[in-house]
């Protein structure tokens, strides 16, 4: 009796994942919007943002408002990073990107993990889906470089003084 249990469920499984992409085919296609914004730099940015306790560098950053979806009434904010990591060893570096209002208080914010090879840069983007209405209050932007854990040794980072 339970393996026809078990056998049910695979196949109602299998049922919701085949709609589920079937749905995803009707979606409309990001290639059918328009073109992004130009990418946009934060006004104050500094040069180099250094945070010393892991020896990484951000060099820039920027973000650029991709496509909207008119009928969920969101919008894509793509963000990049290049970072440049001060190690001998390859360490996996976070990103915390922070989108601002004319006042400083944070309207939301992304993060990604990549890894970046020892005395290299490396550039770390990632998106985010958010509600069209939040993009029009973005006015600045920051980035907190930090460090998941050293490649192969899984050791928690230390907090980020600020």
């Amino acid at each position: 009796m339970q393996i026809k249990h078990f056998i049910l469920a695979f196949f109602m499984a299998a049922v919701v994942q085949a709609s589920i992409a079937l749905a995803a085919e009707d979606a409309p296609k990001p290639a059918d919007a328009p073109k992004p914004a130009a990418i946009s730099k934060p006004p104050e940015a500094p040069k180099v943002i250094s945070n010393p306790d892991i020896s990484v560098d951000v060099l820039d950053y920027s973000w650029k408002k991709g496509y909207t979806w008119e009928n969920f009434n969101k919008t894509e904010c793509v963000w990049s990073a290049k970072v440049k990591n001060n190690n001998p060893e390859p360490r996996h570096i976070c990103i915390d990107y922070e989108f601002l209002d004319e006042d400083n208080l944070l309207v939301f914010h992304n993060g990604k993990c990549e890894v970046v090879l020892g005395k290299s840069e490396g550039i770390i983007t990632s998106s985010i889906m958010v509600q069209s209405r939040l993009v029009e209050d973005i006015k600045k932007s920051n980035v907190i470089p930090l460090e998941a854990h050293k490649l192969h040794s899984f050791v928690p980072a230390p907090p980020v003084s600020q």
